[in-house]
């Protein structure tokens, strides 16, 4: 019987687990961002004060 670590399981497991859930949902958006609007200039007012 071959053996593997935790790890390499649980990888194998939550791939199998997307895998299954291919077609069954939708993503509505951008999901590479939080949502959070900022500027560049309000992140260097945050710093000095």
């Amino acid at each position: 019987m071959k053996t593997i670590g935790a790890a390499k399981f649980k990888e194998h497991r939550c791939a199998a687990l997307i895998g299954s859930l291919r077609n069954k949902i939708k993503i509505r958006g951008d999901i590479l961002t939080t949502g959070v609007r900022w500027s560049e200039s309000s992140q260097v007012n945050a710093k000095k004060g």
